[in-house]
């Protein structure tokens, strides 16, 4: 392991676990298989990255839209004198999962994934009442997710692209039980559902079956990890916002899904329109793309790259200076 990056011989491991395990009793017996390793190799090496910090998070990923839950992007300008107490606050609610430092007049960016409008009203009304300019987006349709950081080059099919099964509401029952104990218990080990069975007192073959049906339903994205970008050598990064409003939301979508599907180092791409904002020159961006490289001038290369895709469309560069916050929902 180096302060960006693995070593060579790792990249396979850590794409394998960044794609998802099988969802088997012995998942890393059959990624071992597949590497031509030793399970216990594939096991002491995950740990490794994990206990390294280049593997953020190991676990469940599931899906908020599955789960009735929508998804919010706050740009915010932040008044000096309570911009520490601000931030700790948004930390510190549930809802909050992103939080970055962006180079920008509305410098302080964060995602939200709520209930509903009243919850994201809520939120509004605090950064009124805490003195703050601000531009509220609700998601419209995601084009693309795949943040695959193992490696620079090659790309394979987005998580949980469009078609797939979707179910609208609250989980409940026993199914809401298996879903917080494989986003609880997962850990490293030859038999991580035997683990999480353990912690909650649910068999593991009941927790198998459970993890196989959420993931019929399109609720279980993928049991694997979640790495750190940055440890990864993609130490530059920018949310890159255009102006496609001129156009149809459907090829406004079309545009950017050509523009974006075979471009690695682009791993999010979602349609925002406004929810609430107090910006008096109002905010006409709605078609966002996050990127990655690994230096400032490879960055500025790669907006640009992105601008030629998508002539004639308004700009503007979100670079990333401070990460104050990343972390999964919890259900």
């Amino acid at each position: 392991m180096t302060m960006t990056g693995i070593v060579p011989e790792l990249i396979p491991l850590a794409r394998a676990l960044e794609e998802g395990l099988p969802i088997a009793r012995e998942p890393f017996h059959d990624v071992a298989r597949g590497l031509g390793r030793p399970e216990t190799w594939v096991v002491e090496n995950a740990r490794a990255m994990i206990d390294s910090g280049y593997i953020r998070h190991f676990g469940a990923f599931f899906d908020y839209r599955a789960l009735g839950l929508r998804g919010y992007l706050f740009g915010a300008d932040l008044p000096p004198d309570c911009k520490k107490s601000v931030i700790s606050r948004l930390t510190g609610m549930s809802g909050v999962t992103h939080l970055y430092g962006r180079r920008h007049y509305l410098g302080t960016w964060f995602t939200a994934l709520l209930a509903g409008e009243a919850c994201a009203l809520d939120l509004c009304g605090f950064l009124r009442s805490a003195g703050c300019r601000f531009v509220a987006l609700e998601t419209a349709l995601r084009i693309k997710l795949r943040p695959v950081f193992a490696e620079r080059g090659g790309i394979g099919p987005e998580t949980n692209p469009p078609g797939s099964p979707l179910v609208g509401g609250r989980l409940e029952g026993r199914l809401l039980e298996i879903a917080r104990a494989l986003q609880g218990g997962m850990g490293v080990s030859s038999r991580p559902f035997d683990r999480a069975g353990d912690i909650s007192g649910i068999g593991w073959h009941e927790l198998l079956d459970g993890a196989k049906s959420l993931a019929g339903l399109g609720i279980l994205r993928k049991i694997g990890a979640s790495l750190n970008h940055i440890r990864a050598g993609w130490t530059s990064n920018s949310l890159c916002a255009f102006d496609a409003s001129g156009i149809g939301d459907d090829e406004a979508a079309e545009l950017a899904r050509r523009a974006v599907s075979n471009l690695p180092w682009a791993s999010h791409c979602y349609l925002r329109r406004v929810f609430d904002s107090d910006l008096s020159r109002g905010w006409p961006y709605n078609l966002y793309i996050m990127i990655h490289a690994t230096s400032e001038g490879e960055l500025g290369g790669r907006e640009r790259t992105l601008r030629d895709k998508l002539p004639g469309f308004g700009f503007t560069s979100l670079r990333t200076e401070e990460e104050h916050l990343k972390r999964l929902f919890r259900i």
